[in-house]
């Protein structure tokens, strides 16, 4: 996904939230101060982060790959802060990343305290069942 953030966030923010239909997380993504991009594993709190940061008035592209078990699950995490070069910032393997099913991406900063955040390109592709891949294209 394309975002885009007109200033960086006072404390740690929640830009992504991947979570089930019964609202237990799986993973979220934040963005801190200092512009540094986290994925967590919520289940057991193990981490990923990257170590370029995004700048502020700036657009930069995510890119997350969600293995779903309840064992032997893994996350990817991938960054390209706009210079044109995307980093493969680390994995999390051989993690729980299932608490129930997952069924919900929520997009946004997905908790009480907001700041500006502008998404665009936002995809969902599944190897398992591809007729079911799609893209929101948003303009903010």
């Amino acid at each position: 996904m394309w975002r885009y953030l007109p200033s960086l966030p006072a404390a740690d923010r929640t830009i992504l939230r991947i979570s089930s239909s019964a609202d237990a997380d799986a993973g979220t993504l934040t963005v801190s101060s200092a512009g540094v991009i986290t994925l967590i594993n919520t289940v057991d709190s193990s981490t990923v982060a990257c170590s370029g940061a995004v700048s502020a008035a700036t657009w930069f592209w995510v890119g997350i790959t969600h293995v779903i078990d309840d064992a032997a699950g893994s996350w990817e995490l991938k960054l390209d802060p706009g210079s044109g070069t995307t980093e493969t910032c680390g994995s999390l393997t051989s993690k729980d990343t299932l608490p129930t099913n997952v069924a919900r991406w929520r997009v946004g900063v997905g908790v009480s305290a907001t700041f500006d955040a502008h998404l665009d390109d936002f995809f969902i592709l599944s190897d398992q069942y591809p007729d079911k891949n799609w893209k929101v294209a948003l303009v903010s």
